[in-house]
Formats: C-alpha cells, sequence, structure tokens
C-alpha cells in the first residue's frame, strides 16, 4: 500500500510540475497586454485561468496523497 501511495504521490507531483509550466506560461503570454495596459484577448484570459484551476486541482490531489500517507505512518 505504501508504494502505491508513493507511486501516486510521484505522479501527482509530476502532474503539479507540468500544471505549474503550463501556468507560468498562460501567466507570461499575458505580460504583453499588462504592460502596455491593453485588454487581453479572452481566449488569453480562458487559457490563464483554465490553468490555474488546472494546478489548484493538482495541488489538491498532491495534498490528499499527502494526508493518506501521513495518516498511514500515523503522524
Amino acid at each position: 500500500m505504501a508504494q502505491s501511495l508513493k507511486e501516486k504521490l510521484e505522479a501527482a507531483i509530476r502532474h503539479e510540475m507540468e500544471a505549474q509550466t503550463r501556468y507560468m506560461a498562460a501567466v507570461q503570454a499575458m505580460v504583453p497586454f499588462d504592460t502596455e495596459g491593453i485588454e487581453p484577448p479572452r481566449d488569453a484570459v480562458a487559457r490563464e485561468e483554465d490553468a490555474y484551476a488546472e494546478l489548484r486541482e493538482a495541488q489538491a490531489a498532491k495534498q490528499s496523497i499527502l494526508d493518506a500517507l501521513r495518516r498511514k505512518l500515523g503522524r
């Protein structure tokens, strides 16, 4: 069971890192609009919002696995 949780945690960490990369790319795409004070295109805003939601979900999934590991280890 611990090995299974370990594998799940590793996968969750990878997913979180990938989501973080996508979110940072979406944020970087918004920089030219922010610095020029221009309203960004809706699709760019939607990509940033979607990437942020994915990142938060990935973080929550990782935290859930960490909590399960702590319970299993009695901490």
